[in-house]
């Protein structure tokens, strides 16, 4: 399935219908189309809200595909170059009060892919993971 949204915060809604329809056309588990539904919410909303700048249009696509044994996922955005893999582990043990704010996202995103990759490419940012089917 591809999509491509644009650089406006109500996208996220047809996102999540978009995965809904994959996941029920295909009778994937509950348990996985959560999954999907949470690291694609966050990717994108992470996108939205931090990579461009106020009032700049900008374009994202998403694509997911079932395989035989994972759901292969690639998120692409003409924002400005972004390594999320650069951002450090938050200390999960830590109090809250010592914890700083933001970062958990992407650490989520971690705990439930078998792999994430990000590069760059022709000016755009390019995140692939996979969920184990």
């Amino acid at each position: 399935m591809n999509l491509t949204l644009g650089n406006d915060i109500a996208e996220v809604t047809r996102l999540c219908e978009a995965i809904e329809s994959f996941c029920a056309e295909r009778n994937l588990s509950t348990r996985l189309c959560h999954d999907l539904l949470l690291i694609l919410d966050e990717l994108v909303t992470n996108v939205i809200v931090h990579g461009f700048s106020t009032g700049v249009g900008g374009r994202i696509q998403v694509r997911f595909e079932l395989r035989e044994d994972n759901i292969l996922v690639e998120v692409a955005d003409d924002a400005p170059a972004f390594d999320p893999l650069q951002k450090s582990t938050p200390d999960v043990s830590a109090s809250l009060e010592e914890r700083s704010i933001g970062g958990l996202g992407i650490h989520l995103i971690r705990q439930f892919s078998q792999y994430m990759t990000y590069c760059r490419k022709d000016d755009r940012n390019i995140i692939e993971l996979s969920l184990k089917r």
